[in-house]
């Protein structure tokens, strides 16, 4: 099996089309791809493909042969052979330059000279053959152009990715959201039903303001019951005949073998998950109750900042910018009237701008977010940005987070380092992506690392990344070689990180309500990510 290209559109049969066919196949001869450039039919190019393995000859010294009606110019790569059929009045020089050329096209596109990457990757290695030969004859293209040609952007394809990025981001925040609510749970002792909490089942909303009132004032919480002996008794009755159904236990050889596929398959990790654990059966009747504090409560605050920063090769702060907005929405009418006390100190010179509807002296004075008609609430369901703040700086002292590159030439080889460092332990990097451009297409040898690294093949780039960064992970190095080159292709290197804490510290730290001043639950998102972070 292999794969058969040929035009759709017969192009008309003139003397100069001499490119009949350019091939792949295996040292026993077994065809991997074919590229047809003239009308030629299934029957005769798998002739012309079979007849080739037959010519050779293992004393052969040349890197042609040539039949009665072909010419065959082929070179071995590896365990391959790759080679064109031409027709006898073709000039063999040209031919011999056109195979180097296509040589060079199966790392790049393939990656390896191997005969997996080659079927992985064959439909992109054709579009690459069909940039370099038209109807029979070789165009007058580098690979530099060939790179752009195949790497036209698409609008539609941009929109697509762009679009399914804002449902990656929409889903990151929930999952935030989830994850801050059972640390919040978790800090105030209060575990959701099913989570082996024997406490209270009832909870006071404003205990984590100091108010003294009965547990008895939240009721929402379903309560947990106590079985009676006899329902226990009943309860063991019923337990004690046989169990059907496989038992995924050690002692089952069957059984290990499922849980193997299982792991393999992903499945196992959603099973564990949702088996209830000792505690939770004997602590809980129920375990599809969830609290409604994982989800948003009545008012939610959502606060995003971006940072931009630009770098010399040397390492010198040339920009640094900040940029932040909070917005706050409020579910039902009850929490309408509702005011937001934020922490608005930052070590850095902010800038800070609210909304019109909002009581600017208010906030200057103290930090508190709060209509500026007392009796006005907030409108429902609605986002509403009620503070927005910017800061530029060219301290240097206020950089979070650095990356150096130090490139060293040597006689035949370019030696690159680099390092980093969270300059700002308080800050908890996840998803630190450092992207290096690689010149001149070669694979970069790895000598060491901290983290992991990936090459992109088709972008020529190297990609260190960092799940997370913190305090016990403040500095890394990496280092690679490749083959000597000007050290300005390595830049511009660019640094992609996020984070669920504000860069500046600015964030909500309590609500109430504005006649009553009684405490307000509310639920926050915070998210600090890079906007853009570059060394030129």
């Amino acid at each position: 099996f292999f794969f058969f290209f040929s035009l759709v559109a017969s192009p008309p049969k003139t003397p100069s089309m001499t490119i009949i066919s350019v091939a792949i196949t295996t040292k026993s001869g077994r065809p991997l791809l074919a590229r047809q450039f003239v009308e030629i039919s299934r029957l005769r190019i798998e002739g012309l493909l079979a007849a080739f393995p037959k010519l050779m000859s293992t004393d052969r010294e040349h890197t042609f042969i040539e039949t009665e009606s072909v010419r065959y110019v082929y070179t071995p790569i590896e365990s391959l052979y790759l080679f064109m059929i031409t027709n006898k009045s073709s000039n063999i020089m040209e031919d011999i330059d056109t195979l180097g050329f296509i040589s060079k096209l199966i790392p790049e596109y393939a990656g390896a000279y191997e005969e997996a990457a080659i079927k992985q990757n064959i439909f992109d290695l054709v579009f690459a053959i069909d940039e370099v030969i038209a109807l029979g004859n070789k165009e007058k293209v580098n690979l530099q152009q060939v790179r752009s040609y195949l790497e036209m952007d698409s609008q539609q394809e941009r929109l697509a990715e762009l679009h399914e990025e804002a449902r990656q981001r929409e889903a990151q925040n929930i999952a935030n959201e989830k994850i801050k609510a059972i640390d919040a749970q978790k800090k105030a002792g209060i575990l959701p039903t099913g989570m082996g909490s024997h406490s209270s089942a009832s909870y006071n909303p404003n205990s984590a303001y100091g108010s003294s009132h009965s547990s008895d004032s939240y009721t929402s919480r379903p309560s947990i019951s106590t079985p009676t002996p006899s329902e226990t008794k009943k309860s063991q009755n019923t337990d004690t005949g046989p169990k059907k159904g496989i038992s995924l236990t050690k002692g089952s050889g069957k059984a290990q073998s499922i849980l193997k596929m299982m792991e393999e398959s992903g499945e196992l990790d959603e099973v564990v998950s949702s088996k209830p654990s000792a505690s939770s059966k004997a602590g809980s009747s129920s375990s599809s109750s969830a609290p409604a504090s994982a989800q948003r409560l009545p008012v939610h605050i959502d606060v995003q900042e971006s940072i931009s920063m630009k770098f010399d090769h040397d390492g010198g702060l040339d920009s640094l910018s900040l940029k932040g907005s909070m917005t706050l929405e409020v579910k039902d009418a009850a929490s309408g009237l509702v005011m937001v006390k934020v922490n608005n100190q930052s070590s850095l010179p902010v800038t800070f701008n609210t909304h019109p509807n909002i009581n600017k002296a208010a906030f200057n004075k103290s930090g508190i977010l709060a209509s500026r008609e007392i009796t006005r609430p907030f409108p429902e369901n609605v986002a509403l940005p009620v503070l927005k703040w910017r800061s530029t700086t060219t301290d240097e002292s206020a950089i979070p987070f650095t990356v150096n590159c130090w490139p060293t030439p040597a006689s035949d080889v370019l030696t690159v380092t680099l390092d980093y460092e969270l300059t700002k332990p308080e800050l908890v990097l996840h998803d630190v992506d450092i992207i290096i451009p690689i010149p001149g297409g070669n694979p970069p040898v790895i000598q060491d690392s901290t983290g992991t690294y990936k090459y992109d093949q088709r972008a020529h780039e190297l990609h260190w990344t960092f799940d997370l960064i913190d305090e016990s992970s403040s500095t890394g190095n990496l280092e690679f070689t490749i083959p000597k080159t000007n050290s300005t292709g390595l830049f511009p290197v660019r640094v992609n990180f996020k984070s669920t804490k504000t860069f500046s510290g600015i964030e909500a730290l309590d609500a109430a309500h504005v006649e009553t001043k009684t405490p307000v639950r509310f639920s926050q998102n915070i998210s600090f990510s890079s906007e853009e972070y570059v060394i030129v």
